[in-house]
């Protein structure tokens, strides 16, 4: 840790605050510490192009994660300055704002990489049944567009949960009390998944026949010899999606990229309709299916290409 006497004093003065966790400070410094020492400076010296320089070295694939490491670093530097410290006496990290953050300083190529329409998805979704043949799952299929259409719910409960019964008509009724419209694709996935208790994965000798647990009489399917059910939902979501993942080639795929991912093509619709982003995500349909926006502004910092395009 660079300047190591004045960051700890810091980070013991914001921890007594309850500003800042100790642990999370730790790690930002012990970060900074390489360039620190490459430009023989304390971070609260930096200029606001040697800033810039060190978030772009993060490769960050969200603005969000920036912003929250900029809030902290401009609150040290305003501790710095009261210090005597500050070379120049200006705090050059609140000189970056979020549209610059976002433009200039995320990792684009991993950012561009973490949205997908809802049509690439079924499309890759159909050529993934193609091309798997008999090595096709549709428990991984459901899953995926499951999580796009807003189905998840803490720990994947109404994942977990999720059955054909639950149905009337086009409207899921969750276990956790929530119900909205869903599409035709999904509910076939569903059916498909439900019934399906027996599946091949590829081996070096051909192929070999795996089971899933009889009594899981829902869509979602565990392992005939899985274990400790409770903590493995969410690793076995992850096993899932990254099998999709390499059978689809799309490297952005993640549970929390595929929802928002539908809730970026929901608000596309809505905002295509003539609603402004404020009423879009507003609209009762994307808060039922994807929770309220802490932050409408960054929403539209972050997505808005994808919406406008």
């Amino acid at each position: 840790m660079y300047n190591e006497k004045v960051k700890l004093e810091y980070i013991e003065i914001a921890n007594e605050r309850n500003a800042t966790s100790s642990v999370i400070l730790n790690r930002y410094f012990n970060k900074t510490a390489y360039y620190e020492n490459l430009w023989s400076k304390d971070l609260c010296n930096w200029n606001i192009s040697e800033i810039m320089l060190y978030y772009q070295s993060l490769f960050c694939r969200t603005g969000e994660t920036l912003c929250n490491i900029n809030s902290q670093f401009k609150m040290y530097t305003q501790y710095c300055m009261g210090q005597g410290l500050v070379i120049d006496g200006m705090n050059h990290f609140s000189e970056l704002d979020e549209t610059t953050i976002f433009d200039k300083c995320v990792n684009t190529a991993a950012f561009e990489n973490s949205i997908i329409t809802r049509d690439e998805l079924l499309y890759r979704l159909k050529e993934m049944k193609k091309l798997e043949g008999v090595f096709y799952n549709p428990v991984n299929a459901m899953l995926v567009l499951a999580l796009f259409e807003g189905i998840s719910g803490d720990a994947k409960v109404e994942i977990e949960n999720l059955k054909v019964e639950d149905l009337e008509g086009d409207i899921i009724h969750l276990c956790t009390g929530r119900k909205f419209k869903i599409s035709k694709e999904l509910i076939k996935y569903m059916e498909e998944a439900q019934d399906t208790y027996k599946y091949l994965i590829p081996t070096k000798k051909g192929a070999r026949e795996k089971s899933y647990k009889k009594e899981d009489l829902g869509c979602w399917k565990r392992s005939e010899n899985a274990v400790n059910d409770d903590i493995n939902v969410n690793r076995s979501v992850f096993f899932k999606i990254n099998r999709v993942k390499e059978m689809i080639d799309f490297d952005g795929l993640t549970a929390n990229n595929l929802v928002q991912s539908g809730k970026v093509h929901l608000v596309k619709q809505l905002f295509n309709q003539g609603m402004s982003y404020r009423e879009a995500l507003s609209d009762e349909r994307v808060v039922n299916q994807y929770g309220e926006t802490k932050s409408i502004r960054q929403f539209i910092i972050k997505y808005a290409r994808f919406i406008e395009e």
